[in-house]
């Protein structure tokens, strides 16, 4: 691969990540992979643990959580335990693990990249208030899971709010991070039977105007809101 392969790759890779397209990102992010083998080792294993991303987006969250896992041991052996892009990697690999339903095991993971952020940034960094929506994630997902886990909610919600007036303060009322910090409250407050039906309507349109139709986010909310139609008539 070019030189250019280096540059021009992760940042295409990462752009049809936010696209939606992730198998494409998968493709770009594996030749990023390739490319800076003889290169920097924090961007390699970066990139590695980026591909582990896009391999769970695109549906195999299981053998991505395995991938990941042993990328972040790697990362740990090479880097040290203190490196900057540890904290990166750990958040990854909690995500992976919510995409495969393993929430109990994502959330310590979770809650500590939360702590690793606030020890060293601000409460309304984008990188805080998108641990928050991580961790809150899986905390409301495990809590409605199975056994109702109150606390487990309560503190979804908390860290959803904190998350939504910090993504409008810091990216705006209609950025799409902050229409995802909505949304994920919303599903949050959705399992309390606390949330109202003009809600998904307007995320659904505000994510069909920013993302279109076809983005992953988009069906997601339409999925809820065809949900919540089929539920209201039952």
């Amino acid at each position: 691969f070019s030189p250019a392969c280096q540059v021009l790759c992760p940042q295409a890779a990462f752009a049809n990540l936010l696209q939606g397209n992730f198998d494409r990102s998968l493709e770009l992010y594996r030749k990023a992979v390739f490319s800076s083998v003889d290169h920097d080792p924090a961007n390699l294993l970066t990139y590695k643990l980026h591909t582990t991303f896009a391999l769970a987006r695109s549906g195999c969250a299981k053998q991505a959580a395995t991938e990941a896992a042993e990328i972040l041991l790697e990362m740990e052996e090479r880097l040290g335990a203190c490196h900057p892009q540890m904290t990166a990697g750990r958040d990854s690999l909690g995500v992976i693990l919510g995409l495969d339903e393993r929430h109990d095991e994502a959330i310590p993971i979770l809650e500590q990249v939360l702590q690793e952020r606030l020890a060293l940034l601000p409460q309304a960094h984008v990188n805080v208030l998108r641990a928050k929506v991580h961790l809150a994630q899986s905390l409301y997902k495990s809590a409605a899971g199975g056994v109702f886990l109150e606390s487990r909610m309560l503190r979804a919600v908390q860290l959803l709010e904190e998350a939504v007036a910090g993504r409008e303060a810091a990216l705006g009322d209609d950025h799409p991070d902050t229409w995802t910090a909505r949304f994920v409250l919303a599903c949050a407050r959705d399992c309390q039977g606390d949330v109202v039906d003009s809600v998904w309507d307007e995320v659904l349109a505000a994510r069909l105007r920013l993302l279109g139709r076809d983005h992953p986010d988009s069906r997601e909310a339409s999925a809820r809101v065809e949900a919540n139609v089929r539920r209201a008539s039952q």
